[in-house]
């Protein structure tokens, strides 16, 4: 299939989604999820950023250990980026980064995508939940999760194990989605989309990674940690790279490193509501 017959059969299937608000289209999605998988065009090597621009948000060049400490080695995905042409209900199963590295995405333009996270202070206790859900996948391999085929549904997540913070954010063009390391998170698109994503490492991943307990998998994605910001100045990061008046940005976080809600969460529904209210710039789903 070329990318024009791609990008056709996606705009024609977004069709569908026409007059559904966000929250509408969300419910659909996780009600619908036995309905056939469509195509997702994931993990295309290349980059929509010119090479040359300076510009400190360039994912070409982010200029953190993965491109300054390999020299001119190249890992598709990993120190350069990928794209991302997303489809009406294509979607990316829960997971974490390759090397348990931090990712940032890009949104250029199109439809919006819905991202799902879960801080790194509850690694732990979202695996030993999707294990005992998914019981002879974890016999077969107790790395199944970075196999990228198991999808949850928040919500149900959530109300299993309620003292877990689920965040939610819908990213739209414009905006940046980060995570750091051990964040697992998830999402979909509401239709056409296109996305770029590149892996970083912290300043402290060097001393973190040899201590834990990894398998090298093929992958790309992203979610979130920094203060949201539309102009000037700087964000704290561990990427060393600030926001500059070049473009207008958004930085939209998931959550933060230390496990603090710091941005967009899903929404706290009340019972019998059925679409929540925002707490502030976060909702918390039940």
């Amino acid at each position: 299939m070329t990318a024009a017959e791609y990008i056709r059969k996606a705009k024609k299937a977004s069709r569908q989604r026409r007059g559904m608000s966000d929250e509408e289209f969300e419910m659909f999605f996780w009600e619908n999820l036995h309905l056939p998988s469509p195509l997702y065009g994931c993990d295309v090597k290349g980059s929509l950023f010119d090479a040359a621009d300076p510009y400190p948000w360039n994912l070409r060049r982010l200029g953190t250990c993965l491109q300054d400490g390999l020299g001119r080695t190249t890992l598709d995905g990993i120190n350069t980026p990928y794209l991302y042409f997303g489809n009406f209900r294509s979607m990316f199963a829960w997971h974490v980064e390759d090397l348990n590295l931090g990712s940032i995405n890009f949104q250029h333009f199109g439809a919006p995508k819905y991202w799902y996270g879960i801080s790194k202070k509850h690694f732990r206790r979202f695996e030993s939940f999707a294990k005992a859900k998914f019981q002879e996948r974890n016999l077969e391999c107790n790395q199944f999760l970075r196999h990228k085929t198991i999808l949850i549904n928040p919500y149900l997540i959530r109300e299993e194990m309620p003292d877990i913070p689920i965040y939610k954010h819908i990213q739209r063009p414009g905006e940046f989605i980060i995570t750091l390391t051990n964040g697992y998170h998830t999402g979909f698109n509401a239709g056409f989309n296109t996305n770029e994503a590149v892996n970083f490492a912290p300043d402290n991943w060097l001393e973190i990674f040899p201590k834990q307990k990894v398998r090298l998998t093929s992958s790309a994605s992203a979610s979130a940690t920094t203060s949201a910001s539309t102009t000037s100045g700087s964000t704290r990061t561990s990427c060393r790279v600030s926001l500059t008046r070049r473009h207008r940005l958004f930085i939209k976080p998931l959550f933060q490193g230390n496990g603090a809600a710091c941005g967009s969460e899903v929404p706290r529904r009340g019972r019998g509501d059925k679409e929540g209210g925002q707490r502030g710039p976060a909702e918390e789903m039940w």
